[in-house]
């Protein structure tokens, strides 16, 4: 789903289809206008899943509050 003018609002529907239904391995969500509002979704819902294995952000609007929403819930799923 790279490159598809994806927003924060769309976050749902991809975690409910890829996320939730599909248990993907892999999310390549990069060149979207996601920011921290969406990363916050996305980690919200991967908090003990250990399915995904890759995950790809790269130009979106992140921050460093996205990264630090990630990196928690990274963190956390590791232990």
């Amino acid at each position: 789903m790279q490159e598809k003018e994806l927003t924060d609002r769309d976050m749902e529907i991809i975690i409910n289809k890829c996320v939730n239904d599909e248990q993907c391995k892999e999310l390549y969500l990069g060149l979207n206008k996601f920011t921290s509002i969406g990363v916050l979704i996305l980690a919200d819902t991967l908090n003990n899943n250990q399915q995904l294995e890759s995950l790809s952000l790269y130009d979106n609007q992140v921050c460093n509050n996205g990264v630090y929403f990630l990196a928690k819930v990274f963190r956390t799923n590791a232990q």
